[in-house]
């Protein structure tokens, strides 16, 4: 197991190359210990609802995450793995919304277990999903010793590093992601999603790292939107905006009419002017607008 220094302890098991009593060896390549180390973090396979035998509840998912850690802390490797193992396998089961502070804390059991295999990427990317959570947590000294590697690699990567990406809307319920609905995944690193009933019922949950595919659910079908919606629209405003042009048309006709009659004085004509070209000018511009939705309302009939 390893030790806080960063340097594995000898495990109990017979090993020809191993010394049972040695008090200390260091991790390194070339030592036949670590294939030991190696053999004992295993990799979970994935779990789906139907495989639970009965729903659990965040209470005993909580005691099995703590009782993870305690093992972490006393150096005790084998408990620490059974630990995470049955985290893993009890996640799906989740008969509850998983809170956010019970995220943060399966995702830093997970960079542990990524830091012992020395995953580097891994561990640095679920403790950045802790940290997102929990931006003030650092581990106790009972559990991480200070001057410990695994502080340095649990504040690696910056807050902001990182985007979301989408996640599709379901049709029913709602998505949460670590705690909280939302439709978006934060990246780098795992996050805990659940679909959520509209009864408030968990239909499932996953721990789900960048390249993990979601358990099905109904998504929202997003239909394009069909030209036929905007028709009437179109002919509406092309009809006001002929009828617009068509007055002011006539009104700059009158003014014009005006401004040619003799009998007009002649400190009228210069206002008579300005108000026959504005007119005009209007008249145009509400003619262009009809032309252009006259056009676009005809499209919709292709």
């Amino acid at each position: 197991m390893l030790a806080p220094s960063g340097t594995m302890l000898p495990m109990k098991q017979p090993h020809s190359t191993c010394n049972t009593r040695a008090r200390e060896v260091k991790v390194a390549s070339r030592n036949p210990c670590v294939g030991l180390l190696v053999s004992l973090v295993l990799v979970v396979p994935r779990v789906g609802r139907a495989d639970c035998v009965e729903p659990i509840t965040s209470v005993r998912l909580l005691l099995t995450i703590e009782d993870a850690e305690a093992a972490f802390g006393r150096l005790d490797l084998e408990a620490f793995q059974r630990g995470v193992d049955e985290s893993a396998l009890l996640l799906p089961c989740l008969s509850e919304t998983a809170s956010r502070p019970l995220a943060a804390r399966l995702h830093r059991l997970q960079g542990l277990r990524a830091w012992l295999l020395r995953d580097t990427t891994r561990a640095e990317q679920a403790f950045l999903s802790s940290r997102r959570i929990e931006p003030s947590y650092r581990f106790p000294t009972e559990l991480v010793p200070e001057q410990h590697p695994t502080r340095e690699s649990y504040l690696a990567l910056p807050l902001d590093e990182g985007g979301v990406v989408e996640l599709p809307t379901p049709s029913v319920g709602s998505l949460m992601v670590d705690g909280r609905v939302s439709h978006q995944r934060p990246l780098p690193g795992p996050s805990v999603v659940q679909w959520i009933a509209d009864s408030g019922a968990v239909n499932w949950t996953q721990y789900s790292w960048e390249a993990t595919e979601l358990p099905p659910f109904s998504v929202l079908a997003v239909e394009p939107a069909s030209p036929d919606r905007w028709r009437v629209p179109l002919l509406v405003a092309a009809g006001s905006s002929l009828l617009v042009s068509g007055t002011l048309y006539a009104l700059a006709a009158s003014s014009h009419s005006r401004w040619e009659d003799p009998a007009t004085p002649a400190s009228e004509t210069d206002r008579l002017r300005s108000q026959t070209n504005g007119l005009w000018v209007g008249s145009m511009g509400a003619g262009g607008l009809a032309l252009g939705a006259g056009a676009a309302a005809a499209w919709t009939f292709r």
